[in-house]
């Protein structure tokens, strides 16, 4: 796994990665780390290739902020699937922060536990890459990754599996599968809809962006549930 550190304060990028080799030596683990002091030192490092599966990222910091880092990241760079978490000295956070996906938020000074249960978080969620979702349509089974998957939707008595550049369909409801895959992060947005949230790009308070452009409007009904599961997946673990 890679990990990458983003702070302007040079001696919290090294104490976080202090504590993330420290965490790699206990578990046995092969980590990379790298530190950068500033947004555009890392902006400029990941549009050369370097693409990290899990981001240590500081929110305050001169000239480029968090929450602009982020932004790039996602949508100029296109690092979709890295693994993103926000640091902080303050309890509150920018609504903004939220469109960029993080897994998780750590308050300063970080703790020992708060780095290794972080790591730990994204093992398992960079290991969902290889979860599968079983069907069966035309009397065939077959099977998708499940990371692949864009959204559900329910189409009569029909289910359509959206992806990038197809879609499935079998018989079946979001009821039957809405538990299933709550796990993987699939977020119901809609009586017609259930999203992948990292296949998304931002979450509004009408729609949803997907990553492939689409627009999917959030359903009344399900506004509130919608803001409270992505306030569970920022403060996931």
């Amino acid at each position: 796994m890679k990990v990458a550190i983003c702070d302007d304060m040079k001696p919290v990028g090294n104490i976080l990665e202090e504590m993330v080799m420290e965490y790699a030596k206990i578990n046995h683990k092969k980590i990379g780390t790298e530190v950068f002091g500033s947004g555009q030192e890392l902006i400029d490092y990941m549009a050369s290739g370097y693409e990290p599966d899990l981001l240590f990222l500081d929110i305050e910091m001169p000239e480029m902020d968090g929450v602009e880092v982020g932004k790039q990241i996602r949508n100029d760079i296109g690092l979709k699937q890295m693994k993103l978490v926000y640091v902080s000295g303050y309890d509150g956070y920018n609504r903004m922060l939220f469109q960029n996906q993080p897994m998780n938020f750590m308050k300063k000074p970080c703790t020992r536990e708060s780095v290794f249960n972080n790591l730990k978080l994204a093992e398992e969620l960079l290991g969902v890459g290889d979860a599968i979702f079983h069907f069966r349509s035309n009397n065939i089974d077959k099977n998708i990754k499940i990371k692949d998957i864009m959204y559900f939707e329910s189409v009569g008595r029909k289910m359509h599996i959206v992806l990038k550049n197809q879609i499935e369909e079998f018989y079946g409801t979001l009821k039957d599968i809405e538990e299933q895959l709550k796990k993987y992060d699939f977020i119901r947005i809609h009586k017609s809809f259930m999203v992948n949230y990292h296949q998304a790009q931002a979450f509004t308070k009408k729609e949803v962006v997907m990553n492939n452009g689409q627009h999917i409007l959030i359903g009344r009904a399900y506004k509130t549930e919608v803001n409270h599961r992505l306030m569970d997946l920022a403060i996931k673990y």
